[in-house]
């Protein structure tokens, strides 16, 4: 058994060992990408920055910033991951929550020995 939590924008990979070819004896792996990255363009994570009073600014070239009211009522976008650890700089009290999230996603994978997951 695997767990894994994760937080930020960082892509992971975990490789598969696929069974060997009969002719060769040689086995290969296969990629399988673990949990989506953290970004503002997330329909989910949009929705929770949305839900708590933030906003996705939404370039033209589609890269989404999570956006926030600052001191004196402006709006300002600040960063490009909706999750991190040690952002703690985003906590706003009135929501009583971070706009970018140090709560990781947290999966369980079951590993077999010989063949991967």
């Amino acid at each position: 058994m695997m767990l894994l939590a994760h937080v930020g924008d960082s892509t992971m990979v975990l490789g598969r060992r696929l069974k060997a070819h009969a002719s060769t004896g040689v086995s290969t792996l296969k990629a399988h990408v673990l949990p989506n990255d953290h970004k503002p363009e997330d329909l989910t994570e949009r929705n929770r920055i949305e839900s708590i009073g933030g906003q996705v600014i939404v370039s033209a070239k589609g890269k989404g910033r999570v956006a926030w009211e600052q001191e004196g009522g402006a709006l300002h976008p600040c960063v490009n991951v909706v999750r991190s650890l040690g952002d703690l700089w985003s906590y706003k009290e009135k929501h009583t929550n971070y706009m970018v999230s140090p709560v990781p996603d947290v999966q369980e994978y079951k590993i077999n020995p010989t063949e991967g997951f």
